[in-house]
């Protein structure tokens, strides 16, 4: 397996500053600057550090979402990856558990960002201070910038492995209501918070909406068989909360023509409209427009699927 030398120096810059971690370890005096210290030198910290752009692509299943994962890898520097089971919403519960922490017991006598540049010695004496007297059971001085460093280098070695000449990204069907973002309120809110988290990961993000062309249960009946089998929610439900999900995917984009755009599964397929909306699309990425994307390439599904 091959590397490329970009990301092999942030990892070998990462476990720079794991090492400089550890008192024991005999390290060069070099390992001895502080950790901030040290990654900013790196260039590991700010908003520009890990993938510089990344394609997400958030569906409703049945909607076209793997044909519009094709004709973006038809882009010829793009690879945006198919659905992971939702397994960034575990990155994304990590990510707010260990923001979490710094409100827990305890760590309101640190002060931690006070010791925002201190290195391993000044934590120990910080915390030898207070523990003969004081329960830490949340002791930990990791602060929203390391969380997020950890969340990107996550992101980085996974999808961003070829370096900053590919476009990373994935497509996942699962961050809908009723499922991952849960129901009514808690799925606005979650939607609201999981695009932000997603918009984090790279320097610049592109967010696409892609359903059918309206949540009615007639235009779904293939998901809501699809959803029967594993959710179970009532034909009610599940259309109340398909409803939803096109209303927050319609006012994001509508709020931030910068960087979401929407794709129906109509507009793909009809020969009126699909080489408008592949010029459209194209246009929002920031690409040529000359280049040849098609949405039938691949192979639908089978007929009964």
């Amino acid at each position: 397996m091959t590397i490329n030398n970009s990301l092999l120096s942030q990892i070998l810059l990462l476990e720079l500053f794991l090492f400089a971690s550890i008192p024991d370890l005999a390290v060069s005096s070099a390992l001895e600057v502080a950790p901030r210290e040290l990654f900013k030198q790196a260039g590991l910290l700010g908003p520009t550090f890990g993938s510089q752009k990344c394609v997400f692509v958030l569906a409703t299943g049945r909607s076209g979402s793997t044909a519009l994962m094709d004709a973006l890898n038809q882009i010829p520097n793009y690879l945006i990856r198919g659905e992971h089971w939702s397994a960034f919403w575990n990155l994304y519960s990590a990510y707010l558990r260990l923001k979490e922490v710094k409100f827990g017991p305890g760590q309101e006598l640190f002060e931690w960002p006070k010791h925002a540049n201190d290195g391993a010695s000044e934590i120990k004496q910080a915390y030898e201070r207070h523990a003969p007297i004081t329960r830490l059971p949340l002791f930990s001085e990791i602060m929203d910038d390391r969380i997020m460093l950890a969340t990107r280098m996550y992101y980085s070695v996974l999808y961003g492995h070829y370096g900053e000449g590919t476009v990373s990204g994935f497509k996942e069907i699962r961050y809908v209501c009723g499922t991952y973002f849960g129901h009514r309120a808690t799925c606005t809110e979650n939607f609201h918070a999981f695009t932000r988290f997603l918009r984090g990961l790279c320097g610049e993000v592109k967010m696409i909406f892609n359903t059918r062309y309206t949540p009615s249960l007639e235009q779904n009946a293939k998901l809501f068989y699809m959803d029967n089998t594993t959710v179970g929610r009532t034909a009610n439900t599940f259309q109340d909360e398909l409803v939803q999900t096109h209303a927050l995917f319609d006012e994001y984009t509508k709020n931030n023509p910068d960087h979401a755009f929407r794709v129906y599964l109509r507009d793909m397929y009809d020969p009126k409209r699909n080489w408008t909306l592949a010029q459209n699309l194209l246009q929002f990425l920031g690409e040529k427009q000359n280049i040849p994307i098609r949405f039938n390439r691949m192979p639908g599904w089978q007929p009964g699927r």
